[in-house]
Formats: C-alpha cells, structure tokens, sequence
C-alpha cells in the first residue's frame, strides 16, 4: 500500500457516482481494494460486517464503487459514529437541538404562508380558537358582562 494507492483511492471513493466507470487491470484491483475497503470503513461509509460482501470480486468493482460514492456523498455531513458511542447524553443533546430547530423554524407566531398548486401565495391568519364549540366557555366573553 503505497502513497499513491491512497491517492486513487480517496479519488475514486469522493468522485461523484454518475462520472465514468473506471476500469481496473486485475493488478491495479488487487492493489485498491484493500486500501479502498479500508478508507471506506475508516471513513464509516462501510460497515466492517460489509467487508465480506463489499469490493471482493472484480467484476462487481463498478457497482460497488458507486454504492461506495453514493454512501460519501449522503453521509457527508454526518458526525462521526463514535462521538454518540462514547457520550449517550451528546446523542439525547443533539437530537433535541435539531428538534428545537426544525420547530422553531416550522412555527410562526400569528399567520402562514399557503402556496396552492397555481404558484400564487396568500396569506391566512390563524383562526382563534372557539371555546363554545366544545362546551361552555372558561371565561366570560367581555361582550356579555353587563353593568
């Protein structure tokens, strides 16, 4: 395993999965494989139990390779597998920073935004809710107090 082996490697694995298949001599295939299986596990894009089935027979190079880009582009983003093993508590934060989140950022205060199928938006404020609807109301209307 060589410098430039992991060189190709990590361009193989970061190129996009729609560019062209690379074809490999049998020589240069048993040269990346283990190197690409191994960054692939290092880099959490394989499982380890994956590493049987993952990369083992030539002719599967390119279908395996894509699944492989595929993987790196969809978890690029993500955090390491490690920091939630290590910390159950920076699991439990993290999911309720990202739930606050997309709360906060779905929620509004007085009114919404309804787009219809035409393209054209309008806005409709929220109805208040009628409390004798469901019964006798909690508190008396101001309009029928009297003096």
């Amino acid at each position: 395993m060589s410098p430039f082996d992991y060189l190709v490697a990590v361009a193989l694995l970061t190129s996009t999965p729609e560019s062209v298949e690379p074809s490999l001599t049998p020589e240069a295939y048993v040269r990346l494989q283990p190197v690409l299986q191994t960054l692939a596990v290092k880099w959490e894009i394989l499982d380890p139990r994956e590493v049987r089935y993952v990369l083992t027979r030539q002719e599967d190079f390119a279908s395996d390779l894509k699944l492989l880009q595929r993987r790196h582009r969809d978890l690029s983003g993500a955090p390491p597998l490690h920091d939630f093993c290590a910390s159950p508590s920076a699991l439990r934060s993290a999911i309720y920073s990202l739930s606050t989140a997309r709360i906060a950022s779905t929620s509004t205060s007085d009114s919404r935004w309804n787009c219809r199928t035409g393209g054209s938006c309008e806005r409709s404020f929220k109805k208040p809710i009628d409390s004798t609807r469901f019964g006798t109301p909690s508190v008396t209307p101001a309009a029928s107090i009297t003096t």
